[in-house]
Formats: C-alpha cells, structure tokens, sequence
C-alpha cells in the first residue's frame, strides 16, 4: 500500500511486480502514471483515488484483469476510448473529476457497463 505517501510519481520499479494482483497509491500528488503499468497483467484492484491525476495512459487499458479501478476526486477530464478493452471491470469509480466524455448521465448505473458500452457506439 503506497497511499498517502505524496508521491509525485509512482516508481518504475513497481510496474515490474509481476504478480501484483492489488496497487493503492492514492492519495498522492501523482499527476501521471507509467506506461509500463500495463505490464501488471495480474492486476485485479488499482485504487487511484484522490491523487492529482489528470489523464489515464492507454496502458491502463490493457489490463485485463483488471476489476476495480478507483480513479475518483482527481482532474481528469476524459478517459481513452480504449477503456471499453477492460472486459473483468466490475467497479469503476469516476465521482469528483470534471469528466467531459463520457457524459455524466451515462455513468450514474452500472458504470462500467455504461462506460464500455459509450465508448463502443462512439
């Protein structure tokens, strides 16, 4: 658990863990993340959750494992297209970032289902 540490950036090293299947780092001042966080392809849980972000990488979308992503209360104001590849989302928390796409109204149920299926008929 990296979370409140106030780390600018998460370090390169953690994105060689393999086998990590969990990764709380919010509550940082993370304004960015690695590329190479798409190599934690065991990665089920990333809470990201009142960091400073103000995009998410592609990368992300790539995990496919991935359940649960808490990106809320950061600066993000879209999230990539790419996001609908996240087939094992179950929880996708977005509350507290000035999201301009996809609209608000499509993630007020079911979120991930929402999401996955805003970016597809885009």
């Amino acid at each position: 658990d990296l979370s409140r540490n106030q780390l600018r950036e998460l370090p390169e090293a953690v994105c060689s863990l393999a086998a990590l299947e969990e990764l709380h780092v919010g509550e940082n001042q993370l304004t960015r993340l690695p590329v190479a966080l798409g190599r934690l392809q065991s990665l089920r849980v990333l809470y990201l959750g009142s960091s400073q972000l103000t995009e998410l990488p592609e990368a992300v979308c790539s995990l496919a494992a991935l359940e649960v992503l808490d990106l809320g209360n950061n600066a993000l104001t879209r999230l990539p297209a790419a996001i609908e590849h996240l087939s094992s989302l179950r929880v996708l928390v977005l509350e507290g970032n000035p999201l301009q796409l996809p609209p608000l109204p499509v993630l007020r149920y079911d979120a991930a289902v929402a999401a996955r299926r805003f970016f597809r008929d885009l």
